[in-house]
């Protein structure tokens, strides 16, 4: 005749509730995590892995059963249905296991949706992300609004995939003329925004000058042919609405692509 687990914790009722408290909090919250990933699979089916979703969810499940059923052997010697439980868990995890591990290429290689995935800087959702998080400990501020001259030419002479290079050592160079603290963004096709915290818009041009230069530096692509670009660049000064401020530096570089300066105050 089997004996509750209660014997073995001698019916103490400090030792008694410690284990079926800690056993109670962690099915339910098992529970919570399992229902929410069902729910994700119910609600979400567009979403890829939905089966490692349900198996997860289904695993996660079965883990707060386990719990429960620690609670229910405390009174009760039900050491088999405690015992199925667990097997059925074993189960289930080995077979999201199977799953996940083949998985883990595909998962990996799912672009991140804060960095641009040819450039490695932030994208334009991130940059907003990122200003509009902390727009009180950002103090005063400059923002660049770049975009690339020539870019076209270079695209249509040499093909895509020396675009594609120039784009990427324009983010690096760009990222070479501000501070760590500064943020780089690629707002798409050939434009770019630089936001510099702590900066006026005197800064602002200062470095616009700086990045207009690096620019304008000769690029070496992988068949040893070089390629030059330049870069129209204008300067606003971020005054709490970050929306504005970059309408406002869009505007100012149209104005310094049409006068052919090198960046243009707003």
């Amino acid at each position: 005749m089997f004996h509750p687990h209660g014997w073995c914790y001698l019916w103490e009722p400090p030792l008694v509730a410690l284990h079926v408290g800690s056993d109670a909090l962690t099915a339910l919250a098992y529970f919570a995590i399992g229902l929410a990933l069902a729910l994700i699979v119910r609600r979400r089916r567009d979403l890829p892995f939905g089966l490692l979703f349900a198996l997860s969810g289904a695993f996660i499940f079965l883990c707060g059963l386990t719990h429960l059923a620690s609670i229910l052997v405390v009174w009760q010697p039900l050491y088999w249905i405690e015992g199925l439980v667990k097997a059925a868990t074993a189960l289930v995890s080995v077979a999201t296991a199977v799953v996940a591990i083949p998985s883990l290429p595909l998962i990996m290689r799912i672009p991140n949706p804060l960095v641009d995935p040819l450039t490695g800087i932030a994208t334009r959702g991130a940059l907003f992300e990122s200003v509009q998080k902390k727009p009180a400990s950002m103090g005063p501020a400059a923002v660049l609004y770049i975009d690339l001259d020539h870019f076209k030419d270079v695209n249509d002479k040499f093909g895509h995939a020396c675009g594609d290079l120039v784009l990427r050592e324009a983010a690096r160079r760009l990222k070479a003329v501000v501070r760590p603290r500064d943020i780089v963004a690629r707002l798409g096709g050939d434009e770019f925004a630089l936001v510099l915290t702590g900066a006026s818009l005197a800064d602002g041009e200062r470095i616009a000058a700086q990045a207009r230069t690096a620019l304008a530096a000769p690029v070496s692509v992988n068949d040893g042919r070089t390629v030059w670009i330049g870069a129209s660049i204008g300067v606003a000064e971020l005054n709490g609405d970050f929306d504005a401020a970059l309408r406002a530096a869009d505007r100012a570089m149209y104005a310094a692509k049409h006068d052919g300066r090198v960046s243009a105050p707003a």
